[in-house]
């Protein structure tokens, strides 16, 4: 089974999305940490349900996942008691009846029994704020089934890409030669030449430009597509020597080719239009082929 590893805070994020979709009518609070520190919690809603989101980093063995995810649950607990008096403030007459504990992955009972232990504690604390039924609940982003899917069906006039205007192009020309002296050599060793060669680069940098521009703007809308898109291309340069040795592509065709395989995956993992799919892939292959990571044999 392929886990997808989730870096830095794009878990608690993805989670914040999915909880804003469900909860899109002025019942959700969110609670940013980035300010006197963390109190336990992301977010919670007026009528009762507080939620706390963790992913553990990839790769892990069951039994050291739930490990890392018991203590975790232990840690942002212990925070109910130790913020009290801020807590108390920020729920006013809120009173917590269920805490979410969302993960990126739930594979052991053991964790359930846990998390029930957990709660008959926390009733024990005598804190105003919780309920005399409080219960703790584990789940995972499939608890958020249709959410989700909301989430990544991204509509095409949502994300504006446009040709680059010949100004910003001939100015980011100017200030890359060493770019566009490596694309030409590369494009070369694959039979471009004369006009040809001259048109296939410009368009190639044009494509790379406006790529750039629409994931700035999907970055702003969908954060979390902008990531899935990110995470695919930092996992297929990592690969690029291997999956596309330099002497397994001869001609313009065959980059083409690679550019349709890619739009496929970006569209699947990004969930977004198979327009704007083909536009990033072509993005991407600018930039490997303007940089270093893809490269193509010298002609015979």
């Amino acid at each position: 089974m392929t886990v997808r590893e989730w870096a830095g805070t794009e878990w608690q994020d993805f989670c914040i999305e999915l909880l804003r979709i469900r909860y899109d009518n002025h019942n959700l609070v969110e609670v940013p940490d980035r300010h006197n520190g963390d109190l336990g919690l992301e977010a919670f809603t007026h009528d009762g349900v507080a939620f706390q989101c963790y992913a553990a980093q990839e790769p892990l063995s069951t039994a050291t996942l739930y490990e890392h995810q018991r203590d975790k649950l232990t840690t942002d607990l212990s925070k109910l008691r130790k913020n009290q008096s801020k807590l108390e403030r920020m729920f006013n007459q809120t009173e917590i009846r269920r805490y979410v504990f969302l993960v990126h992955r739930h594979d052991s009972k053991e964790l359930v029994i846990h998390a029930q232990t957990k709660a008959t504690e926390v009733r024990t604390w005598g804190l105003s704020f919780i309920g005399a039924d409080f219960a703790i609940t584990v789940e995972t982003d499939d608890n958020y089934a249709q959410e989700r899917d909301r989430m990544s069906s991204i509509p095409a006039q949502m994300v504006q890409t446009a040709p680059v205007d010949h100004q910003v192009l001939s100015d980011w020309e100017l200030v890359n030669p060493d770019l566009l002296q490596d694309g030409r050599r590369k494009l070369t060793n694959i039979g471009m030449r004369g006009s040809h060669l001259d048109n296939y680069l410009a368009q190639l940098s044009g494509m790379y430009l406006r790529g750039e521009n629409a994931l700035a703007d999907l970055r702003a809308k969908y954060p979390s597509a902008w990531s899935a898109i990110s995470k695919l291309k930092t996992d297929k340069e990592s690969m690029l020597s291997l999956a596309y040795p330099p002497d397994s592509m001869t001609s313009g065709a065959q980059v083409s080719q690679v550019a349709i395989e890619l739009a496929r995956e970006i569209a699947r993992d990004g969930g977004i239009p198979d327009r704007l799919a083909t536009e990033f892939s072509w993005c991407m292959i600018a930039d490997w082929i303007l940089r270093c990571p893809l490269d193509f044999p010298e002609s015979a």
